[in-house]
């Protein structure tokens, strides 16, 4: 899960936190098509799936929101998903939230620690 940067040291703020946002939807496409050209979005902009043949990145907005708060995705794959899903966080300061963890991580060139 993509969090904007700072949410992790405000998260006990409530009011601060619901005003964080990754972008305006537009925004968030955008900054995910520069660096996942191949990615395709649904209809709805909702859902969008980078597949480069060895590894995908499924990107789910899953709403309407705008602005977006968080984004969810799964990787799948080779090690050249997380190098793109690094490049997008490295642009952006977005953070990758670990739900599985529940826990904050960073991607150290071959795993996500």
């Amino acid at each position: 899960m993509l969090f904007p940067a700072g949410y992790q040291e405000t998260k006990a703020r409530r009011e601060v936190i619901e005003n964080l946002a990754l972008g305006s939807k537009a925004t968030v496409i955008a900054t995910i098509k520069r660096h996942c050209p191949e990615v395709k979005f649904d209809e709805d902009e909702n859902f969008g799936a980078y597949d480069d043949g060895d590894s995908c990145i499924e990107f789910i907005i899953g709403t309407d929101e705008d602005p977006v708060k968080t984004l969810s995705l799964e990787l799948h794959g080779s090690v050249r998903a997380d190098n793109r899903l690094n490049a997008i966080c490295g642009d952006t300061g977005w953070e990758v939230f670990d739900t599985g963890s529940g826990e904050f991580v960073r991607f150290n060139g071959t795993s996500w620690e």
